[in-house]
């Protein structure tokens, strides 16, 4: 697991093997694992392929965001 600077864990949760957690992210519930978690609350942006670990670049286009659903 890879915790940002400034990140906030709240509570009992339980992060996954092989998550990261954004600088500055908001942890309020539960994430699986794999998970890329960003935000305040934080959310899990994407999975990661099993067995890459957090820093394999992703190069599938079907894990990226659109952007449009932030405007």
């Amino acid at each position: 697991m890879v915790v940002g600077a400034n990140a906030t864990i709240l509570g009992p949760v339980s992060i996954g093997a092989d998550s990261s957690v954004g600088a500055g992210a908001v942890v309020v519930k539960d994430a699986p694992a794999g998970a890329v978690l960003v935000g305040i609350p934080a959310r899990d942006l994407t999975r990661l392929p099993e067995g890459s670990g957090s820093r394999a670049p992703l190069t599938d286009p079907a894990f990226y965001l659109d952007p449009a659903i932030y405007i």
